[in-house]
Order: structure tokens, then sequence, then C-alpha cells
């Protein structure tokens, strides 16, 4: 019984199907991932795919997928029927939130959380039977869409398996060549040498932001919580993990909410994380959940950055629009908390909305402004994803400003001076920021000022940016010039600049 998941994302870091993949494996089931990173047009490739999927005569088709993958899933899907006859079924945040979107090319979509579908559906191709009664399925009956219900939530993840950095069976669609895909492949082919160990071992936020497809969770699931592995089953993980021959510089946790554990889950992690681990790590975290008690304990353990949402300067932007009943003294507070320990913040702000007004966005650029730098940050174009609450809102009050997720890049902001000083506000000296953001007040239409603005732009992106980077390396390395200097031999890798968008005009920075 051969299954194939096919990634089209343009990195290796694809948590969630290596999850599957493992859940097959110990099921008895012979699995393979095939990594193609987006889909190819050459004859040589395709050709490679074509042998490939020939000689390993998959019984069935699983590919995962958002909405950036969304044109590459659909032509792969394409590809597949022309050549072949098994069912393909597609899963992930896209076909969860849409299924009438992936029901046209594929045969079925699996909807919500796949760890018990997909063995279900393995045992029905198996035994020779039909997967129209499989919970979480949604198929095309007629012109009409059925969805069966879905299975319950999956609620101890203790009993999740060990996801592997780089998992065996796993095939790697290179230089139009589909290869076995080994350690040196990724770290060959990954932004930073694949020094970024990625895990989450939780599900779920507290938070019910109306921009977040976590929002849309809570209407699909009733019952839709927190929920997160021990301690124990955590640390187990990382250090199976970090004994995979790829270099390991920092561990970053993409668990939404990393503090929002309960108190004494905490504690064991971070007893145990310091005692086999002690690895420099990063995390999420809402503002709110930012405590001098969690601080003290984290940074004792190798904690060295939090990424935190501000996403508004205004309050009723942030209240009002996006539903996070958090104030901004109480974000500037948890930053102020963050750098008293020596820590890094990351800032994650949106830009591009349109029900915000001039106020609204010079607001966000005084706040930046007061937190003392150095400090990374992501401006983030405002992408009405669908099923999220904002996109109803918009579908309703401005139906003309939609744009489509399929093809909007979520780090390209519009060129916009108050953009551009957004931007300034991070690495520019804050007096020079906000006279300008003074003069834009005034005259928001002025050539001067515009020209004046995007000058300095370009000359802080070229002349200072670099060195604020250097900067949170020195204070990241906790001052240490040969800890820096060993952060360096990873980090010198020119494709950051397309990954993390550096020129704020790439068209593809899926490889984040």
């Amino acid at each position: 019984m051969n299954v194939l998941l096919v990634s089209l994302q343009k990195n290796f870091s694809i948590i969630s199907l290596k999850l599957l993949h493992e859940i097959l494996r110990r099921e008895g089931f012979n699995s393979n991932i095939l990594y193609i990173q987006g889909f190819p047009e050459d004859s040589k490739s395709l050709d490679s795919l074509k042998g490939y999927i020939k000689d390993f005569s998959p019984n069935w088709v699983g590919i995962s997928l958002t909405s950036s993958e969304y044109k590459y899933a659909k032509n792969f899907t394409l590809f597949l029927k022309k050549h072949f006859d098994f069912p393909v079924i597609w899963g992930g945040v896209e076909p969860t939130v849409t299924p009438e979107h992936g029901l046209p090319y594929a045969d079925y979509v699996c909807i919500g959380e796949g760890e018990k579908a997909v063995v279900d559906i393995s045992n029905a191709i198996k035994n020779g039977e039909r997967l129209e009664t499989i919970n979480n399925l949604a198929y095309k009956d007629g012109d009409n869409i059925h969805i069966n219900p879905l299975n319950p939530l999956l609620e101890s993840m203790d009993d999740l398996p060990y996801i592997p950095r780089v998992a065996k069976n796993s095939f790697f669609l290179h230089k139009g060549k589909v290869v076995e895909l080994t350690h040196e492949l990724v770290r060959k082919n990954s932004v930073l040498h694949a020094s970024i160990y990625r895990i989450i071992n939780s599900r779920g936020c507290p938070m019910r932001c109306t921009f977040c497809v976590n929002s849309f969770y809570y209407d699909l699931y009733p019952k839709y919580h927190f929920r997160t592995a021990s301690p124990e089953h955590i640390i187990e993980g990382i250090v199976r993990g970090i004994q995979e021959p790829l270099p390991v510089a920092v561990i970053s946790f993409l668990d939404e909410n990393f503090f929002a554990r309960k108190k004494e889950d905490l504690d064991k992690f971070f007893k145990l994380y310091k005692e086999k681990v002690n690895i420099p790590y990063i995390i999420y975290s809402s503002p709110n959940l930012i405590t001098d008690e969690n601080l003290e304990k984290a940074m004792d353990t190798g904690l060295r950055g939090i990424q935190i949402g501000l996403q508004s300067g205004s309050e009723k932007v942030c209240k009002e629009i996006y539903k996070r009943p958090i104030s901004v003294k109480k974000f500037l507070d948890s930053v102020e908390r963050v750098k008293k320990y020596g820590l890094i913040p990351n800032i994650d702000v949106i830009c591009d909305n349109p029900y915000e007004t001039i106020e609204d966005d010079l607001a966000t650029i005084d706040v930046l402004c007061k937190i003392p730098k150095p400090y990374f940050f992501y401006l983030l174009s405002l992408t009405f994803f669908e099923g999220i609450p904002l996109r109803k809102r918009v579908e309703k009050e401005k139906p003309e400003i939609l744009n489509d997720p399929h093809e909007k890049d979520i780090l390209i902001t519009k060129p916009s001076v108050v953009n551009k000083l957004k931007h300034l506000a991070g690495i520019f000296p804050s007096r020079i920021v906000l006279s300008l953001s003074k003069w834009y007040r005034k005259n928001p239409e002025s050539k001067i000022l515009k020209l004046l603005v995007g000058t300095c732009f370009w000359f802080a992106l070229i002349f200072v940016q670099p060195f604020i980077f250097l900067w949170i390396l020195f204070l990241f390395s906790k001052k240490s010039i040969k800890q820096m200097l060993k952060y360096l031999y990873y980090f010198i890798d020119f494709r950051i600049f397309k990954t993390f968008n550096f020129w704020r005009t790439s068209k593809d920075t899926a490889q984040t």
C-alpha cells in the first residue's frame, strides 16, 4: 500500500505533512514525501516526475497547500490526472477553508485535522472500500459539494510520533531530476544553511483576531481550544532533532502563543530544556502573556527573542477591526519588559488596511518610534484570506478592495510614503522619522516629502539596516564577538535578501 504526500512549498519545514507521513509509516503503510517546491514547466522536470511516480505507483496522492500554493496544486493535479489514475486528495489550510476551490481539480479534500483521516483513507483503499464515508473528507456529488462529519479534535499530542527534520523516504525535485532527499541537500538548498530548527508542539491560540485563520477553526470545531504536548514529549523530540546531521544555530518554536501553556508545564519545560538542550531559541507570544515571571525563567534557559504582534498603533483599529483587546500601553510595557531582560523583540505590523485613516497610520509610526532600537520587525500587507472574519466584513462593506490570497504576497507592502515611514521607524533615528511624520500629517501629497522619504528609505535600507542586523546579532550572541562570528558563519547567506523581502519587491517569499 503506497501513499505519496506532496509538498509544493519553497522550504523543507513542512511539519504537518511530515507528521502525516510518520503516522502512515507507523501504521505500516509505505509513505513517501515528494518536495517539488512549486510546479515546474520544463520537460526534463516533468518527465522525471512522471517516471518517479510511475515507478513508485502510489495508491493515492495527498497534496498539502496554503493559499500561496493553490496555483501550483492546481497545475500539478491536472498533470497527475493527465498521466495517472489514482485518487488525488488536497489537505491543509486552503482546502479546509474553501473546499469549493479544490474540488474542481482534486477528487477529495480533507478538512481540518487529518491524522486519523489519512489512516482511514489508506485502509479504505487497501480494502477496496469507497472513500465517501470517511470523516473529514469533502467531495462533489453531482453539482453539489458533500462535506462529511469531522473526527473529534486530537486531544493527546503526546500520542503523535517524532517529526524528523529530514524524514525517511523523502524525495526532492532538484535541478530537473527527482532524487532522494539527504541532510546535505537540505542544508545546501535552505536559507541560512538550515540552521534554524523549526518545531511546533501546540495547536490553537487563545486569541481570535479577525485577520487570522485561527479564528476560522473556532467556527469549524465548536469545542476548538488550545492544546499542547507535555514538556517531556517536547524535549524528547528536540533532543532527537538536534542529533540529526544538520546545523542548529537557533530553535524556533512556531507555537502561536508559547506562554499560553499552564504554569506547571512551562516550569517543567524550562527545567528540562536547560538540562538537555540549552540551545538559543525564539518564540511567539501575545503581549498579555509576557510577564516578568515567564521571562526571568525563560531567559535562563536560552530564550533570545520573542515575536510580538503590534499590528496597528491605533487602539481603535486593534479593538474594532482586528478584535485584539490589547492596549498600546500593554504592548509597549511588554516590549520594554522583553528589552529589560536582554531579549530581542520581533514586531509584527499590518500595513495596507483600507479601514485605517492617516491618523491610524501615524499612530503606528509613533508607537514604533517609541521602541528602543534595535529590534526586528515585519511589515505585512493585509491579506484577506478566505474564511477569516475580516474578509467577510470586507465582502459586505468594501467588496471592491478585496484582494486574491492566491496571488498576493503578504510580505510585499505598497510603496507608499506611510509604509516607508513605518519601515524607517524601525531602523532610522526616531527624531527624524517623527519630523517626517508630522510633515506627512500636514501635507500627505507633498512631492518634496515623497522624494525625501524615498531617499531616506533607500539610504537606510542599504547602509543602516545591515548595521542594525549586526547589532541585533551581537545582542543575540550575548555580546560575545566569538559567538557572533559563529552565527555569522550560518547567517551570511545572500538568499536572505529574497526570503525576507529585504528589497520589498520579491515576488516569492514563501521560503520563510
